[in-house]
């Protein structure tokens, strides 16, 4: 029977980066062998049997381990802030996650004590962390630490993205965000607008629309 390649497979928080050298049993009985990487950025090899079987699904350190650990302390934040800080340990570490390039790949990290998720819920809880706020860091080329991250609204952490563009207009300059505010027009339709190929005047300045309901 040809082998079936899991490659690229993704199982629960595994993700499978390629074949590993194969178990033997002691009775002799090759077990074949996968190289995984979890969602949190750790590596694991397990065989194709307890991959496909929903077995193994992780290298440990799954949420709902967490949760019985961590549950009473955080009571119904826990899922929100686990995964928020499991997603900055995959885009920093792990270098299959698709958001490493604007991570790892730039040099931002996150700090030691950061690995731990007792470490980083206490930074979390005691620096504000409510259910409608995103991490947000200040400096964007900096890392994942104490000192320069906050919890945010994802306007102001909209605004404060490497990748938001400043549009200069009338000699003021301002982010998407802020213009939209400006002149009382929704975010997302200046960006439909500017993605279209209004000029920037036009997008401004375009009245919206009205739609008369009969």
């Amino acid at each position: 029977m040809k082998l079936k390649d899991l490659t690229g497979m993704k199982f629960g928080n595994l993700l499978v980066k390629h074949r590993a050298p194969d178990h033997s049993t002691p009775s002799g009985q090759r077990i074949t062998c996968w190289a995984c990487v979890c969602d949190c950025g750790k590596e694991i090899v397990a065989t194709s049997q307890n991959l496909r079987s929903g077995h193994t699904k992780s290298c440990g350190c799954m949420f709902s381990q967490h949760n019985l650990k961590h549950g009473e302390c955080i009571g119904n934040n826990i899922s929100r802030l686990y995964n928020i800080w499991a997603g900055i340990k995959a885009r920093c570490l792990n270098e299959n996650n698709p958001r490493y390039k604007y991570y790892g790949k730039r040099g931002i990290s996150i700090c030691d004590e950061w690995l731990s998720f007792d470490e980083f819920k206490k930074w979390a809880i005691s620096s504000g962390y409510k259910d409608n706020l995103a991490i947000d860091r200040i400096n964007n080329n900096g890392n994942y630490e104490p000192g320069n991250c906050r919890w945010t609204t994802q306007k102001v952490q909209s605004n404060n993205s490497r990748k938001n563009v400043v549009i200069t207009f009338d000699n003021k300059s301002h982010t998407v965000s802020e213009w939209s505010d400006i002149v009382g027009i929704p975010y997302k339709t200046l960006w439909h607008r500017l993605n279209s190929g209004w000029g920037i005047e036009k997008s401004l300045t375009e009245p919206l629309k009205q739609v008369i309901r009969k």
